[in-house]
């Protein structure tokens, strides 16, 4: 069985069944940690997050769009995450703008 015992610069270098692997700087996750990680994601959001997971059209996404520009400063980001569902695609002369 493969296991991770030692991580780091004091790892014993010498004995039965030791094996180490230079990264070089690299970094290595376990394969029973999910490193696919939101947490990290919703932090990077500059502005105001305004999720649009439920919106199914370009009425929609303006709708909710302009609902969240009202209660926020003028010339503040509006930011969002989205668009890996096909029904969240926009042609480029599709893409939503408010009125």
């Amino acid at each position: 069985m493969n296991r991770f015992s030692t991580v780091g610069g004091a790892v014993p270098r010498k004995g039965p069944g030791i094996r180490i692997i230079d990264l070089r700087g690299r970094t290595v996750v376990p394969g029973i940690i999910d490193n696919h990680n939101h947490v990290v994601l919703m932090g990077n959001r500059p502005g105001y997050h305004t999720p649009l997971e439920n919106a199914y059209s370009i009425r929609e996404v303006q709708e909710i769009v302009a609902a969240r520009a009202k209660g926020i400063p003028s010339g503040a980001w509006i930011t969002t995450i989205g668009g890996f569902h096909r029904n969240h695609l926009f042609r480029p002369d599709q893409t939503p703008r408010l009125p």
